[in-house]
């Protein structure tokens, strides 16, 4: 399982590389976030290496990345915040 999260994370970040965007960065921090949850879980030898490994792949603008997902997601929630209530009549 290792590999596979390792893998995919990679091709996420050249994705990401290739044609920059929110579906991208967002498709890396999932990416990111799963390979760090399945380390979490493993032997300390495993999670060191593979900590390790995922710093690797990682570029240095990754947290850029993840600043700019963060902000077009707290202006969307801000914008629905912003949007008027509307009650829909549920006919019984």
């Amino acid at each position: 399982m290792l590999l596979k999260y390792l893998n995919e994370l990679d091709r996420a970040v050249k994705d990401a590389r290739e044609h920059p965007g929110v579906e991208q960065y967002s498709r890396c921090a999932e990416c990111a976030d799963t390979l760090r949850e399945y380390l979490s879980g493993q032997m300390e030898a495993v999670r060191r290496r593979g900590t390790e490994i995922m710093d690797q792949l990682l570029p240095e603008q990754f947290d850029d990345w993840m600043a700019e997902l963060g902000a077009v997601h707290g202006a969307a929630r801000q914008a629905g915040a912003r949007q008027p209530m509307r009650h829909t009549r549920l006919h019984g």
